[in-house]
């Protein structure tokens, strides 16, 4: 990122970040997508969709419902996909050949 634009991502704001981001997503034809700050990702199963609760300290995401093993971060990024896709238009969840760009809005107001 830092070759990208000069400098760190870091020493951008988040509204400059959403900006660069809008603009490298247009340039390469695809769209980004914002998602709901509250959307559950971490807790639902991204395979089966059981919900469990998860402490912030437990790292890796084992569901009770199917059995699915993998790392907390990688379930909640196959859910925040599927939660832009849901939003995207025209799109149907799990079908869509082509990804999107997804972004969280965690604690900033968009």
């Amino acid at each position: 990122m830092q070759r990208l634009w000069g400098r760190k991502v870091g020493d951008f704001g988040f509204a400059d970040f959403l900006l660069k981001a809008q603009w490298m997503v247009k340039k390469l034809g695809k769209d980004l997508v914002k998602i709901d700050r509250w959307e559950p990702t971490t807790t639902p199963c991204h395979l089966c969709g059981h919900r469990q609760d998860m402490p912030l300290n437990m790292r890796t995401f084992v569901c009770d419902g199917c059995g699915n093993v993998e790392c907390r971060d990688v379930n909640a990024a196959h859910n925040i996909l599927e939660a832009g896709r849901r939003l995207r238009p025209g799109d149907t969840s799990k079908t869509s050949q082509e990804a999107s760009v997804v972004i969280t809005a965690e604690s900033h107001a968009l």
